[in-house]
């Protein structure tokens, strides 16, 4: 049977019945996730989602610098990185919530500000995850500007040789290291590890707002 949904989007904050959607999953018996771009991490918003039972909150995030950030998502960063710190100091709270982090999505965009973004993590106790640049296959927006190339692979090996480093360190990054280390073939040539295969198809299932079954 199913055993978790996670509530993605678009933004899950946005919907008006989202408590009750994860106070439903939690009296069915079900694991409830969501991810928000955290931009409506505010009192009046969180504290009803966390009270309805909410086991795994995940935040995307690909950079702390503001500069960046406004270049990716077109708005400030400020509330975002407010609401990421009142959300922290809360969470000791609520139980239930289990999962607390932020991901990462590495594009050339960001590239260079992935130390600070840990170091920010680190300094607020979240655990943070990495995944590389898909495209997406439901919008024809892909930017070319956020893309590597094969000139990029030093930078590339570089970044994540760091990210690595940190990991060794103690800095709360969750990704594996094999998982990492694949990211410099993939971001340029579409390439997974000899021997890799994908499961996303057979453990996940992705379902719209109108119940149609999406592609992973």
């Amino acid at each position: 049977g199913v055993r978790m949904i996670s509530l993605t989007g678009g933004e899950p904050f946005l919907h008006p019945q989202l408590p009750q959607v994860i106070q439903q999953m939690d009296q069915h018996g079900i694991l409830s996730s969501t991810m928000t771009n955290g931009l409506m991490l505010n009192p009046n918003k969180l504290i009803p989602i966390l009270e309805a039972g909410l086991n795994s909150l995940c935040f995307s995030l690909d950079t702390v610098d503001p500069g960046i950030y406004r270049s990716i998502r077109g708005v400030p960063i400020d509330p975002v990185l407010n609401g990421l710190r009142y959300a922290s100091n809360v969470r000791k709270d609520f139980p239930s919530l289990v999962i607390f982090s932020i991901n990462c999505v590495i594009s050339k965009a960001n590239i260079h500000s992935l130390v600070p973004l840990v170091e920010f993590c680190s300094e607020l106790n979240i655990k943070v995850g990495f995944q590389p640049l898909h495209n997406s296959f439901d919008s024809t927006y892909n930017p070319q500007e956020l893309k590597f190339f094969e000139d990029d692979l030093a930078l590339l090996n570089s970044q994540i040789e760091m990210l690595l480093k940190m990991k060794q360190q103690g800095y709360p990054i969750t990704s594996y290291n094999e998982y990492l280390l694949g990211f410099p073939d993939y971001l340029v040539y579409k390439r997974l590890p000899e021997g890799t295969t994908c499961t996303a198809g057979y453990t996940t299932i992705a379902i719209d707002t109108h119940l149609n079954v999406k592609s992973c």
